[in-house]
């Protein structure tokens, strides 16, 4: 769906001025350079993006890492190096690891990079992103300033858009980001912060009633758990676990105890219901059951 979207926004847009894209690939793959670029490209780092306009070029690349867990167990982190070309050869002007998101940093844990949404006009560069199911975006522009030779921020708008759940209506709330003292691209953040998934267990020590509440960051599994607890002083955070599993034992006096693990799937349930079973049999109790386990990742 964004894909067709953005397709249609980018070739409708595209007039007297055509645009160079040297990129074919799907999202996350890797592209081909040409070879006065590939030189330039950090080592370790893979391309996933690359244009140029002739004078200016715009390269994006991830890291390259191993994700032992599946494609959404680690987060990509993105970096937008700049390019100019002086006296016939390409010279790296800026770079920035904070513009392009990363791979879980949308909307619960979505991939807001869409290589569609990204123009370069000669000295005018729009990086458009989306973050959300619905099309909430995130349109940042910049000027290449020839009196400094840098990169500068224009404007910077995030456009949330929900749906209403009575009249199925989008709404549109656009909110300006704050800019950098020096509005140089560098030194731009417009803040992505990535999907840091986990499960926290909470239980009341009057009632025996234990609740795993699950939120995509830190921030998030903080307020779930004032808010479980509110109102109830008996209860409290038992412990939680982020991008792993988590399991819960208790024994015949009432008592709950837990077990964590960094591994998923079915290693990870094993070793964590495992060091509950332990931690409760280690408390001088021969009557310990699970009572259930969970994972994130």
């Amino acid at each position: 769906m964004k894909f067709f979207r953005y397709l249609f926004a980018f070739t409708a847009g595209v007039g007297v001025q055509a645009i160079q894209v040297v990129s074919g690939a799907s999202l996350s793959e890797t592209v081909t350079l040409p070879e006065n670029i590939k030189a330039l490209a950090p080592n370790g780092m893979s391309p996933i993006f690359y244009v140029s306009d002739g004078q200016s070029a715009v390269m994006i690349l991830e890291n390259k890492v191993v994700l032992p867990n599946g494609p959404q167990s680690e987060s990509q982190k993105r970096l937008l190096v700049l390019f100019r070309k002086e006296q016939g050869s390409y010279k790296e002007i800026d770079r920035s690891d904070k513009i392009i998101a990363c791979s879980t940093c949308g909307n619960g844990g979505t991939d807001p990079f869409i290589r569609e949404g990204i123009r370069l006009d000669k000295n005018n560069l729009t990086i458009e992103q989306d973050y959300s199911l619905e099309p909430s975006t995130a349109i940042y522009n910049f000027i290449y300033d020839t009196k400094i030779s840098r990169w500068v921020v224009v404007s910077a708008i995030n456009t949330d858009v929900k749906q209403s759940p009575v009249t199925s209506e989008f709404i549109k709330a656009p909110h300006v980001l704050n800019f950098p003292r020096e509005t140089l691209l560098a030194n731009f953040n417009p803040n992505w912060v990535p999907k840091e998934p986990g499960v926290a267990i909470t239980v009341d020590s009057n009632s025996e009633v234990f609740s795993f509440l699950h939120a995509d960051d830190k921030s998030e599994l903080d307020e779930k758990v004032k808010s479980n607890c509110s109102g109830r002083p008996s209860c409290h955070e038992l412990g939680r676990q982020i991008k792993g599993c988590i399991a819960l034992a208790k024994n015949n006096k009432k008592q709950f105890f837990i077990g964590v693990s960094n591994k998923l799937k079915e290693a990870g349930k094993s070793e964590s219901k495992s060091k509950a079973m332990d931690s409760c049999e280690l408390n001088g109790n021969d009557a310990c059951e699970e009572v259930r386990g969970d994972c994130v990742n």
